[in-house]
């Protein structure tokens, strides 16, 4: 199918060739994708093609590429894309090819291509029962009955019996296990193929404590491992058996005894430290030398070391910065598959109860003695409102949130005590639950206090004697921060299309958003590829992997320049730009601080107002008032007064160009 797909394309693009009296081989001819689509459907009415499917067989052809547009109407549809062909690149041009060539290989072409081409009702089939059924289809020229089924070939696991276009399978096991295997149905219009999966598994007797999945199932060569793991897991785990590490089982009383030797449970979870991102070690125990982690969404995996006392190595390193684990996070291993599956989430604590809405009666000395409270504030106004009733002064943290979370935070200030410190949450049932701060005790019979609320001031009073503290400077004149510009476009599969093209589509991105910090970088372009029709998304870790290698050798040869700014290592941490390119001081746009490269904050700490005047507490928020941020921004001290210093230093030593590894 997208072979004909991608016939059919480049044959509309020489019958263009072939209209045009002065068309050369070496002058870019160029169609909307609507132009492209309307062809489609009068040359094959029957594909019914998408824009998706279109520029994705497209982008097979050598000859052609696909680019982002600006949008404009054409034939009363709107055109986002242009498809671009280059005439010499076409099966059967040459360098010298004009109109008579570009005509005869379109003449030859239609004569060759017009035929029928045999496709499947599904590209993959699980048998419910041990049984399912196949539909044979024309997805070429003529219709379905200009095609004939010949025969079926298949694994030996599995039956078949042709009924006209339709293939009856059923699933003949030998073994124990969970099967999966292709099966190619051979028709006179070519061959069409589908991946067959059935379930054919049954708990055994157990004998053994521990026991280990593998010893449950028959391995053969279409044994589908993650499937018969996941079975034999839920059966045994019926059976009364709990997970261990390396896909083995034990059961519940299989505990802890120094006297019988056995091995002590593995540990799953940890409350993550700066020493152990610093280390890259997670101390453990009861593990496998070589322990298997699945992402949270059962894609990602991470075969990890265990030395005995830690889970360590660059793939743990890897895992921490493609999930940003960070210091304070907790990581949880659950079992998964007969390996594990980990989830990385702040500390459960009684400020995570899911509500339809917040309420925060007290002062902001209770807020801050309450562990977690201004994280979990952040999570709260992602998800409902808040609302906030404070006695006394508010220096402007709550005025921040309403900024960020515009709607969504409602503050009042009172100057009558309301009474003991407390939080409200309001249950999607209705039910209002009150808690006592700063350690959370539930409290019986509270009451939001209405009248308190109605009374007090619904606005930011300034503190007591704030007229006397220095106000922020005004952004700077000359040498302003520019807005962030942020690329928009089609970029093609790393692993369906040829690595100058994703290069080429990495210099756009660095073009307009340059210079990107390579986490910045990589997450433009897995935006913008979305999930290809037919297969899934291209994972974080996925699209990494695919990538790293095409700017390593682009940052070796010169295409592209790599600058290890964050002083960290690893190709994912280097901030990227064009020869040429400058630093380029603009607003956040979509950046995190930690998205922005050292250079760029440098340059606008360089341009700083009246230092020696001006607190180094007011030069910070100077400094995140530049690129939009607040003056609260969580971290941004920490990373911008290790900037402010060097400025008294007597030389900064620039960071040293790297290759990317």
């Amino acid at each position: 199918m997208d072979g004909l797909l991608t016939r059919e394309i480049e044959v509309i693009f020489l019958e263009r060739l072939a209209r045009d009296p002065g068309a050369s081989a070496w002058d870019s001819v160029q169609l909307t994708e609507v132009d492209v689509l309307g062809a489609l459907r009068r040359r094959t009415p029957h594909l019914h093609v998408g824009v998706e499917e279109l520029l994705a067989a497209a982008r097979v052809s050598p000859a052609l590429s696909c680019r982002a547009a600006a949008p404009a109407v054409v034939d009363g549809q709107l055109s986002r894309h242009t498809l671009h062909c280059h005439p010499r690149r076409l099966p059967g041009a040459t360098p010298t090819s004009g109109q008579a060539d570009f005509a005869r290989l379109a003449r030859e072409f239609n004569a060759a291509a017009r035929q029928p081409v045999a496709g499947l009702s599904r590209a993959e089939l699980h048998l419910r029962g041990g049984e399912g059924t196949l539909t044979v289809h024309n997805r070429g020229y003529g219709t379905d009955d200009d095609l004939q089924v010949i025969g079926v070939d298949g694994p030996v696991w599995l039956m078949a019996a042709v009924d006209g276009r339709r293939v009856e399978l059923r699933a003949n096991p030998t073994h124990n296990g969970c099967y999966r295997g292709p099966v190619t149905v051979r028709t006179s219009a070519g061959v069409a193929t589908c991946v067959v999966a059935s379930h054919q598994w049954r708990c055994p007797p157990l004998t053994t404590d521990p026991v280990g999945w593998r010893a449950l199932v028959t391995r053969h060569a279409h044994l589908d491992e993650e499937a018969s793991a996941q079975v034999v897991e839920e059966a045994l785990t019926a059976a009364g058996y709990r997970a261990l590490a390396g896909g083995f089982f034990a059961l519940h009383s299989h505990g802890r005894d120094a006297g019988t030797g056995s091995a002590p449970p593995p540990t799953c979870t940890w409350q993550i430290t700066a020493e152990h991102l610093r280390e890259v070690r997670l101390p453990a125990e009861g593990h496998a030398p070589l322990v298997r982690l699945y992402g949270p969404g059962g894609s990602d995996r991470y075969d990890v070391p265990f030395d005995g006392a830690a889970l360590h190595g660059e793939v743990l390193e890897e895992l921490f910065q493609m999930w940003d684990v960070r210091a304070g996070r907790e990581l949880r291993l659950r079992p998964y598959r007969g390996h594990y599956q980990f989830e990385v989430h702040r500390p459960g604590t009684w400020l995570n109860v899911a509500a339809v809405e917040y309420g925060v009666v007290g002062t902001l000395h209770a807020l801050h003695r309450t562990p977690h409270f201004w994280d979990q504030l952040e999570e709260w106004l992602g998800e409902a409102p808040v609302r906030v009733l404070l006695h006394g002064a508010e220096p402007g943290l709550f005025g921040e949130m309403q900024k960020r979370f515009p709607g969504r935070l409602t503050l009042r200030l009172t100057d009558q005590p309301p009474g003991a410190d407390r939080l409200y949450f309001t249950l999607a049932a209705g039910q209002l639950e009150a808690r006592g701060l700063p350690d959370g005790q539930l409290l019986r019979g509270g009451v939001w206090p209405e009248a308190l609320w109605k009374a007090a001031t619904p606005r930011v009073r300034s503190m007591p004697g704030a007229a006397a503290r220095p106000a922020s400077p005004a952004p700077a004149t000359s040498g302003a921060t520019a807005p962030y510009a942020i690329w928009t476009g089609a970029v093609g599969h790393p692993l369906q299309v040829r690595p100058d093209r994703v290069l080429h589509s990495v210099k756009e991105i660095l073009g307009v958003e340059g210079p990107m910090v390579g986490h910045h970088l990589y997450a433009r372009y897995g935006a913008a590829l979305g999930a290809p029709a037919g297969r899934a998304a291209l994972t974080p870790l996925a699209l990494r992997r695919a990538l790293n290698p095409i700017l390593y050798r682009a940052t070796q040869g010169g295409e592209l320049l790599a600058e290890d700014e964050f002083g960290c290592g690893g190709q994912i941490g280097l901030v990227y730009r064009l020869p040429g390119q400058t630093v380029r001081a603009r607003l956040k746009g979509d950046r995190g601080l930690d998205r922005i490269p050292r250079s760029e904050l440098r340059a606008v700490v360089g341009r700083l107002p009246d230092r020696g005047g001006m607190p180094e507490a007011e030069q910070v928020a100077w400094v995140l008032e530049q690129f939009g941020f607040g003056r609260f921004l969580v971290g941004g001290p920490e990373q911008i007064r290790p900037l402010l210093r060097e400025l008294d230093r007597p030389a900064v030593v620039p960071s040293q160009r790297r290759r990317a590894r």
